[in-house]
């Protein structure tokens, strides 16, 4: 297929005009925006999530006090995860070992986030520590 020369001559003028270089950018940037938004969405609800566990973290690490809007499920589940805690922790000041106490809680804690006690952890999130 043969283009005809004006067409040429025609796109060659169009290129090198700068209305039809923004003309073009505001079409792609409007054909991009909802992906754009998007992610700007899909990243602030995982930093709301990271700032939710950290709240959940206070409240059953350090003893912060909870809300009143917190169900009975909820205040249960932190106040046994609390109680394992303090286990934990005579379980470690009996032990001969020299162990990293912030570490091993971490990982308990990660371990104890299991299936049963997810759904009411999960339940948490939207609490902020007060």
């Amino acid at each position: 297929m043969v283009v005809p020369p004006i067409v040429i001559k025609l796109a060659a003028a169009a290129a090198s005009d700068k209305r039809t270089w923004k003309i073009l950018a505001v079409l792609i940037a409007a054909a991009l925006m909802p992906m754009i938004l998007a992610l700007a969405v899909l990243a602030s609800v995982f930093a709301g999530i990271s700032g939710e566990n950290k709240t959940l973290l206070d409240y059953s690490f350090k003893n912060a006090r909870m809300p009143y809007s917190f169900t009975t499920e909820q205040k249960n589940a932190i106040e046994n995860m609390r109680g394992q805690l303090e286990k934990l922790n005579d379980i470690m000041e009996k032990s001969d070992l020299s162990l990293d106490e912030n570490l091993v809680r971490a990982v308990f804690y990660c371990l104890n986030f299991g299936n049963e006690r997810r759904n009411a952890y999960e339940s948490c999130r939207g609490c902020r520590a007060e």
